[in-house]
């Protein structure tokens, strides 16, 4: 209609060489118009292969080219060189020490049944991240306890492949220290244990300090506050362990809500379990630890050391809030 109004108007005023004109325009415009919709309809067809092609997604964006060859340099030249600028500070930064980051890594390259070190190689046979940079990344990562994304420039890798090295990393620790550092104290462990507190302290038959410590869950979702909301006015997750007098831990256990206390807590603990069971006291007798004597008096097991919140069990000793004597300050 409004084409058809137009060619009236210009029939008035210009006369046929005017309307000749305009018909070729309104053909030109009707060509024009008719390849706009092919190009829609290829664009939309483009589209619904690429909706099949990237499960759904409209557009892909383009592959981004990270300097690996830069990273790798950075990272030495920062923390691995002998004369590096950070390299007095590695443990500050990362948590470790730097011969034991060398050691995890000599680890982790021997051992074939890790997923975690692997010759990566891009679509186009060029090379990816070394290993170096896998095993930084995911320890400052853990060390600053900041998201996946907050190191990715430096380290030159993506936040999806940044989130990937943490996953690997926790099973690579896993599969390495687990069985040396998450587990019950042996019949070897538990001498070791008695003769280190009998030195130190004078007293036989102690197994060490038992202790919740209370980690704030900055990030925790609003639905679950109140179930984590303890003593400390905000939501955090507990850890339970047993530390001996070198802070090696010989039992541990996280993840209880901040809402419980340290009684509670161990109603749930595992190692409450491996003394209702009887487990721990046949190790205690294999590796002939009990009995022992304390001022002439012969005790059948051993005890740790605990604050004024626990029950009174024969294996928890409390410790004196006001010490008179110099025996009692001991």
């Amino acid at each position: 209609m409004f084409t058809l109004v137009m060619m009236i108007l210009m029939m008035m005023v210009g006369g046929s060489a005017v309307v000749a004109s305009a018909f070729h325009n309104l053909g030109s415009f009707n060509n024009h118009h008719n390849n706009v919709n092919n190009l829609d309809n290829d664009d939309n067809s483009l589209n619904s292969s690429n909706k099949k092609r990237h499960g759904g997604a409209l557009f892909r964006s383009a592959r981004r080219r990270f300097d690996y060859g830069r990273a790798k340099e950075a990272i030495y030249a920062d923390y691995l060189r002998p004369d590096s600028l950070y390299g007095s500070e590695f443990r500050i930064i990362f948590w470790v020490s730097r011969p034991w980051f060398q050691d995890m890594m000599t680890k982790i390259m021997s051992t074939p049944d890790l997923e975690f070190y692997q010759d990566l190689r891009g679509r186009q046979g060029k090379s990816s991240s070394c290993l170096e940079v896998m095993l930084l990344y995911p320890l400052k990562t853990l060390a600053f306890g900041v998201p996946y994304s907050a190191f990715v420039d430096y380290f030159q890798i993506s936040i999806q492949f940044g989130m990937k090295l943490c996953c690997k990393f926790d099973a690579a620790i896993k599969a390495l220290y687990m069985r040396e550092y998450l587990r019950m104290p042996d019949n070897v462990d538990l001498c070791n244990i008695a003769k280190l507190h009998r030195d130190v302290h004078g007293v036989s038959g102690m197994l060490g300090s038992l202790d919740c410590c209370h980690t704030k869950w900055k990030n925790c979702p609003k639905a679950w506050a109140g179930s984590y909301q303890g003593k400390e006015n905000s939501p955090s997750v507990v850890l339970e362990g047993i530390a001996d007098y070198h802070m090696f831990f010989w039992h541990s256990s996280y993840g209880y809500a901040g809402t419980l206390n340290d009684k509670t807590i161990f109603d749930l603990s595992p190692f409450q379990e491996c003394l209702l069971d009887g487990s721990f006291e046949e190790r205690e007798r294999r590796s002939k630890v009990v009995p022992f004597k304390i001022a002439d008096k012969e005790f059948n097991k051993m005890f740790v050391l605990v604050d004024g919140i626990y029950m009174n069990y024969a294996r928890f000793v409390k410790g004196i809030k006001l010490p008179v004597s110099n025996e009692e300050t001991k």
